[in-house]
Protein backbone atom coordinates (compact mmCIF):
# COMPACT_ATOMS: atom_id res chain seq x y z
CA UNK A 1 0.00 0.00 0.00
CA UNK A 2 1.38 3.47 -1.03
CA UNK A 3 2.74 5.48 2.34
CA UNK A 4 1.34 8.58 0.63
CA UNK A 5 -2.05 8.45 1.83
CA UNK A 6 -3.02 11.51 3.93
CA UNK A 7 -6.61 12.03 4.95
CA UNK A 8 -8.17 15.10 4.79
CA UNK A 9 -11.92 16.29 6.38
CA UNK A 10 -14.34 18.85 5.46
CA UNK A 11 -16.71 20.98 8.04
CA UNK A 12 -20.68 20.72 8.04
CA UNK A 13 -21.93 24.09 8.77
CA UNK A 14 -26.13 24.16 8.84
CA UNK A 15 -26.63 21.07 7.06
CA UNK A 16 -23.96 22.67 4.11
CA UNK A 17 -20.13 20.92 3.35
CA UNK A 18 -17.25 23.06 3.32
CA UNK A 19 -14.13 20.76 2.52
CA UNK A 20 -10.93 21.17 3.34
CA UNK A 21 -9.78 23.60 0.21
CA UNK A 22 -11.65 26.62 2.08
CA UNK A 23 -9.77 25.80 5.16
CA UNK A 24 -6.48 25.46 3.58
CA UNK A 25 -6.95 28.63 2.05
CA UNK A 26 -7.78 30.39 5.30
CA UNK A 27 -4.65 28.93 7.08
CA UNK A 28 -2.58 30.44 4.66
CA UNK A 29 -4.34 33.76 4.42
CA UNK A 30 -3.05 34.03 8.16
CA UNK A 31 0.29 32.87 7.25
CA UNK A 32 0.84 35.91 4.26
CA UNK A 33 -1.92 38.20 4.64
CA UNK A 34 -2.21 38.13 1.38
CA UNK A 35 -4.70 36.25 -1.10
CA UNK A 36 -2.47 36.77 -4.06
CA UNK A 37 0.45 34.96 -2.08
CA UNK A 38 -1.78 32.31 -0.61
CA UNK A 39 -3.04 31.56 -3.86
CA UNK A 40 0.26 31.19 -5.31
CA UNK A 41 1.62 28.68 -2.89
CA UNK A 42 -1.69 27.11 -3.20
CA UNK A 43 -1.26 26.46 -6.95
CA UNK A 44 -4.50 28.24 -8.09
CA UNK A 45 -5.11 31.93 -9.73
CA UNK A 46 -6.00 34.73 -7.15
CA UNK A 47 -9.65 34.67 -8.94
CA UNK A 48 -10.21 31.31 -8.09
CA UNK A 49 -9.12 31.80 -4.76
CA UNK A 50 -10.99 34.88 -4.19
CA UNK A 51 -14.47 33.52 -5.65
CA UNK A 52 -14.01 30.76 -3.20
CA UNK A 53 -13.97 32.94 0.03
CA UNK A 54 -17.17 34.89 -1.67
CA UNK A 55 -18.94 31.33 -1.89
CA UNK A 56 -18.28 30.25 1.14
CA UNK A 57 -19.29 33.93 2.97
CA UNK A 58 -22.41 34.23 0.56
CA UNK A 59 -23.58 30.37 2.36
CA UNK A 60 -22.44 31.06 5.64
CA UNK A 61 -23.78 34.42 5.84
CA UNK A 62 -20.58 36.27 7.11
CA UNK A 63 -17.63 37.65 6.65
CA UNK A 64 -14.39 35.28 6.63
CA UNK A 65 -11.86 37.86 4.92
CA UNK A 66 -11.60 41.22 5.67
CA UNK A 67 -9.19 43.97 3.41
CA UNK A 68 -6.63 45.42 5.70
CA UNK A 69 -4.68 48.34 4.21
CA UNK A 70 -2.70 46.44 0.67
CA UNK A 71 -3.47 42.87 2.15
CA UNK A 72 -6.35 40.65 3.71
CA UNK A 73 -6.70 39.25 7.21
CA UNK A 74 -8.94 36.64 8.52
CA UNK A 75 -12.13 37.89 10.23
CA UNK A 76 -12.86 36.56 13.94
CA UNK A 77 -15.78 34.50 12.89
CA UNK A 78 -13.25 33.15 9.94
CA UNK A 79 -10.51 32.78 12.98
CA UNK A 80 -13.17 30.82 15.48
CA UNK A 81 -14.33 28.65 12.24
CA UNK A 82 -10.38 27.95 11.23
CA UNK A 83 -10.28 26.56 15.09
CA UNK A 84 -13.01 24.32 14.74
CA UNK A 85 -11.22 22.96 11.64
CA UNK A 86 -7.70 22.39 13.18
CA UNK A 87 -9.17 20.57 16.00
CA UNK A 88 -10.77 18.23 13.66
CA UNK A 89 -7.65 17.73 11.62
CA UNK A 90 -5.53 17.65 14.25
CA UNK A 91 -7.09 14.02 15.52
CA UNK A 92 -5.71 12.90 11.77
CA UNK A 93 -2.44 13.86 12.76
CA UNK A 94 -0.10 10.70 12.75
CA UNK A 95 1.88 10.40 16.03
CA UNK A 96 5.14 9.03 16.35
CA UNK A 97 4.20 8.20 19.82
CA UNK A 98 1.97 5.34 20.57
CA UNK A 99 -0.83 7.00 23.04
CA UNK A 100 -2.11 4.55 25.01
CA UNK A 101 -5.13 4.80 27.99
CA UNK A 102 -6.38 3.07 30.57
CA UNK A 103 -7.15 2.06 34.29
CA UNK A 104 -4.43 3.06 37.10
CA UNK A 105 -3.32 -0.32 37.41
CA UNK A 106 -1.95 -0.74 34.12
CA UNK A 107 -1.13 2.13 33.23
CA UNK A 108 1.37 2.19 36.15
CA UNK A 109 2.70 -0.62 35.30
CA UNK A 110 3.69 0.28 31.81
CA UNK A 111 5.40 3.41 33.37
CA UNK A 112 7.54 0.88 35.31
CA UNK A 113 8.87 -0.75 32.28
CA UNK A 114 11.07 1.52 31.02
CA UNK A 115 10.22 0.59 27.16
CA UNK A 116 11.84 1.01 24.33
CA UNK A 117 9.40 2.44 22.87
CA UNK A 118 8.34 6.30 22.37
CA UNK A 119 4.99 6.02 24.53
CA UNK A 120 2.27 8.77 25.81
CA UNK A 121 0.17 6.92 29.10
CA UNK A 122 -2.53 9.06 30.07
CA UNK A 123 -4.19 6.88 33.43
CA UNK A 124 -7.91 7.26 33.79
CA UNK A 125 -10.78 5.09 34.78
CA UNK A 126 -11.69 2.09 32.12
CA UNK A 127 -15.01 3.81 30.90
CA UNK A 128 -13.21 7.16 29.61
CA UNK A 129 -10.49 5.14 28.15
CA UNK A 130 -12.71 3.29 26.40
CA UNK A 131 -14.13 6.43 24.96
CA UNK A 132 -10.94 7.80 24.09
CA UNK A 133 -10.48 4.55 21.70
CA UNK A 134 -14.15 4.67 20.27
CA UNK A 135 -13.35 8.26 19.10
CA UNK A 136 -9.86 6.86 17.56
CA UNK A 137 -8.03 9.36 20.07
CA UNK A 138 -5.46 7.03 20.77
CA UNK A 139 -3.68 3.99 19.83
CA UNK A 140 -3.64 1.23 22.43
CA UNK A 141 -6.74 0.48 25.35
CA UNK A 142 -5.19 -0.83 28.48
CA UNK A 143 -7.37 -2.66 30.66
CA UNK A 144 -7.26 -3.11 34.73
CA UNK A 145 -10.03 -5.38 34.26
CA UNK A 146 -11.30 -7.23 31.26
CA UNK A 147 -14.83 -7.31 31.73
CA UNK A 148 -15.52 -4.23 29.25
CA UNK A 149 -13.56 -6.28 26.51
CA UNK A 150 -15.40 -8.76 26.88
CA UNK A 151 -19.36 -7.39 26.97
CA UNK A 152 -17.84 -5.52 23.82
CA UNK A 153 -16.72 -8.55 22.01
CA UNK A 154 -12.93 -7.03 21.63
CA UNK A 155 -9.77 -8.51 21.21
CA UNK A 156 -8.07 -8.72 24.57
CA UNK A 157 -4.38 -9.60 25.02
CA UNK A 158 -3.90 -10.02 28.48
CA UNK A 159 0.24 -9.10 30.15
CA UNK A 160 -0.61 -9.96 33.76
CA UNK A 161 -3.02 -11.46 36.52
CA UNK A 162 -3.55 -9.46 39.70
CA UNK A 163 -6.11 -10.37 42.71
CA UNK A 164 -7.62 -8.03 45.06
CA UNK A 165 -7.18 -8.00 48.95
CA UNK A 166 -8.96 -6.79 51.70
CA UNK A 167 -7.85 -3.69 53.04
CA UNK A 168 -9.01 -1.80 56.50
CA UNK A 169 -8.28 1.11 58.76
CA UNK A 170 -4.39 1.58 59.81
CA UNK A 171 -6.85 1.70 63.56
CA UNK A 172 -7.78 -1.84 62.60
CA UNK A 173 -5.13 -3.19 60.73
CA UNK A 174 -1.82 -4.76 60.77
CA UNK A 175 0.17 -5.65 57.90
CA UNK A 176 3.53 -7.10 58.62
CA UNK A 177 5.93 -7.63 55.97
CA UNK A 178 9.15 -9.57 55.65
CA UNK A 179 12.48 -7.07 56.18
CA UNK A 180 13.10 -7.01 52.29
CA UNK A 181 9.45 -5.05 51.51
CA UNK A 182 9.81 -1.94 49.81
CA UNK A 183 5.82 -1.37 49.32
CA UNK A 184 5.08 2.08 50.24
CA UNK A 185 1.68 0.89 51.66
CA UNK A 186 3.14 -1.31 53.61
CA UNK A 187 1.59 -0.78 57.59
CA UNK A 188 2.77 -1.76 60.79
CA UNK A 189 1.16 -0.40 63.66
CA UNK A 190 3.04 -2.69 66.82
CA UNK A 191 0.97 0.25 69.38
CA UNK A 192 -2.47 -1.49 68.56
CA UNK A 193 -1.27 -4.76 68.89
CA UNK A 194 -3.38 -7.40 70.90
CA UNK A 195 -1.01 -9.46 73.15
CA UNK A 196 -3.77 -12.19 73.50
CA UNK A 197 -3.52 -12.75 69.69
CA UNK A 198 -1.25 -15.18 68.10
CA UNK A 199 0.58 -13.96 65.14
CA UNK A 200 2.66 -15.45 63.20
CA UNK A 201 5.49 -14.08 60.98
CA UNK A 202 6.85 -16.90 59.20
CA UNK A 203 4.69 -16.33 56.43
CA UNK A 204 5.14 -12.85 53.71
CA UNK A 205 2.29 -11.01 56.02
CA UNK A 206 -0.46 -12.06 58.53
CA UNK A 207 -3.79 -9.41 58.34
CA UNK A 208 -5.34 -9.07 61.58
CA UNK A 209 -8.43 -6.61 61.96
CA UNK A 210 -8.62 -5.41 65.56
CA UNK A 211 -12.47 -4.37 65.07
CA UNK A 212 -14.48 -6.25 67.71
CA UNK A 213 -11.03 -7.87 67.84
CA UNK A 214 -12.35 -9.94 64.96
CA UNK A 215 -9.87 -12.14 62.90
CA UNK A 216 -10.71 -12.65 58.89
CA UNK A 217 -9.68 -15.98 58.07
CA UNK A 218 -12.48 -16.60 55.58
CA UNK A 219 -15.36 -15.93 53.33
CA UNK A 220 -18.23 -16.46 56.61
CA UNK A 221 -15.90 -13.28 58.12
CA UNK A 222 -17.06 -10.48 55.76
CA UNK A 223 -20.63 -10.45 56.92
CA UNK A 224 -22.21 -7.75 57.22
CA UNK A 225 -18.98 -5.17 56.71
CA UNK A 226 -19.51 -1.84 55.00
CA UNK A 227 -17.13 -1.10 52.34
CA UNK A 228 -15.83 1.45 49.99
CA UNK A 229 -16.59 0.55 46.31
CA UNK A 230 -14.45 1.49 43.28
CA UNK A 231 -15.80 1.68 40.16
CA UNK A 232 -14.86 -0.26 36.83
CA UNK A 233 -12.57 -2.51 38.77
CA UNK A 234 -12.09 -6.20 39.46
CA UNK A 235 -14.14 -5.47 42.52
CA UNK A 236 -16.88 -6.69 40.74
CA UNK A 237 -15.66 -10.77 41.25
CA UNK A 238 -15.82 -9.54 45.17
CA UNK A 239 -19.65 -8.51 45.02
CA UNK A 240 -20.42 -11.17 43.41
CA UNK A 241 -18.29 -13.98 45.46
CA UNK A 242 -20.00 -12.38 48.56
CA UNK A 243 -23.67 -13.11 46.50
CA UNK A 244 -22.62 -16.05 45.63
CA UNK A 245 -21.80 -17.54 49.00
CA UNK A 246 -24.45 -16.05 51.03
CA UNK A 247 -22.76 -13.22 52.56
CA UNK A 248 -24.80 -9.89 53.37
CA UNK A 249 -22.67 -6.45 52.58
CA UNK A 250 -23.04 -2.72 52.35
CA UNK A 251 -21.51 -0.31 49.80
CA UNK A 252 -21.84 3.24 51.70
CA UNK A 253 -19.67 5.08 49.00
CA UNK A 254 -18.49 4.42 45.43
CA UNK A 255 -15.21 6.23 43.95
CA UNK A 256 -13.12 6.30 41.06
CA UNK A 257 -9.87 5.78 42.16
CA UNK A 258 -8.30 2.61 44.59
CA UNK A 259 -6.19 5.56 45.56
CA UNK A 260 -9.25 7.66 46.86
CA UNK A 261 -10.99 4.36 48.26
CA UNK A 262 -7.56 3.65 50.51
CA UNK A 263 -7.77 7.19 52.03
CA UNK A 264 -11.20 6.77 52.73
CA UNK A 265 -10.74 3.35 54.37
CA UNK A 266 -7.82 4.71 56.10
CA UNK A 267 -9.38 7.64 57.52
CA UNK A 268 -12.53 5.79 58.82
CA UNK A 269 -12.91 3.24 61.84
CA UNK A 270 -15.38 0.80 60.23
CA UNK A 271 -15.39 1.13 56.57
CA UNK A 272 -13.55 -2.04 54.13
CA UNK A 273 -12.55 -1.93 50.63
CA UNK A 274 -11.09 -4.52 48.20
CA UNK A 275 -8.09 -3.57 46.55
CA UNK A 276 -5.25 -4.57 43.74
CA UNK A 277 -2.54 -6.81 45.44
CA UNK A 278 -0.23 -5.61 43.11
CA UNK A 279 -0.48 -1.56 44.57
CA UNK A 280 -2.34 -2.44 48.37
CA UNK A 281 -1.49 -5.17 50.94
CA UNK A 282 -4.10 -6.71 53.07
CA UNK A 283 -5.87 -9.94 53.52
CA UNK A 284 -5.94 -12.66 50.61
CA UNK A 285 -9.37 -13.75 51.95
CA UNK A 286 -10.42 -13.94 48.35
CA UNK A 287 -7.50 -14.45 46.46
CA UNK A 288 -8.35 -17.62 44.66
CA UNK A 289 -11.42 -16.03 43.74
CA UNK A 290 -10.68 -12.32 42.42
CA UNK A 291 -7.42 -13.49 40.24
CA UNK A 292 -7.60 -11.52 36.99
CA UNK A 293 -5.97 -10.10 34.05
CA UNK A 294 -5.08 -6.97 32.71
CA UNK A 295 -4.01 -6.19 29.34
CA UNK A 296 -4.70 -4.49 25.94
CA UNK A 297 -7.39 -3.84 23.50
CA UNK A 298 -6.20 -3.56 19.68
CA UNK A 299 -6.15 -4.75 16.65
CA UNK A 300 -3.44 -6.87 15.92
CA UNK A 301 -2.12 -6.24 12.48
CA UNK A 302 -3.65 -2.51 12.30
CA UNK A 303 -0.75 -0.66 13.96
CA UNK A 304 2.43 -2.49 13.16
CA UNK A 305 4.39 -0.04 16.55
CA UNK A 306 1.22 -1.45 18.85
CA UNK A 307 2.07 -4.88 17.48
CA UNK A 308 5.61 -4.69 18.55
CA UNK A 309 5.12 -3.27 21.98
CA UNK A 310 2.84 -5.78 22.95
CA UNK A 311 5.09 -8.43 21.83
CA UNK A 312 7.97 -6.80 23.73
CA UNK A 313 6.38 -6.44 26.48
CA UNK A 314 4.86 -10.47 26.59
CA UNK A 315 8.46 -11.79 25.45
CA UNK A 316 10.58 -9.54 27.68
CA UNK A 317 8.94 -7.76 30.74
CA UNK A 318 8.24 -10.95 32.75
CA UNK A 319 10.98 -10.32 35.45
CA UNK A 320 9.58 -6.82 36.08
CA UNK A 321 6.14 -7.60 35.82
CA UNK A 322 6.97 -10.13 38.87
CA UNK A 323 8.82 -7.41 40.86
CA UNK A 324 6.34 -4.64 40.53
CA UNK A 325 3.78 -7.08 42.41
CA UNK A 326 2.30 -9.35 39.27
CA UNK A 327 1.84 -12.19 38.17
CA UNK A 328 2.95 -12.36 34.24
CA UNK A 329 1.27 -14.27 31.77
CA UNK A 330 2.81 -18.16 31.96
CA UNK A 331 3.72 -18.05 35.14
Amino acid sequence: MSSNIKPVIGIEVDGKIYNYKLFESLDLLTKTYSQRKAAKQLGISHSVFNRRILKAEKELGYKLVKKVGSGSEITKKGLELLDIYHTYNNRLTLNDNIRIAGGHIITGLLESLNLPFNIEVYSTDNDSAFNLAKDDLIDLLALDDPLLAFSQNLNFTPIAFDYMVLVSSIKNTINFKNEYSTNPFNIVDNDNLNPSLSIHLNENYNYINFNNDRQIENIEDLESLDFVAVKGTAQRLVWKTLKNHGVSFNIKKEVSSQFDAFKLVQNSDNLYTFLNASYFKGSDVLKIQTKHSLGFVHRPGYNRKVDNLIDYILNNCSDIIKLEGFTPIGF
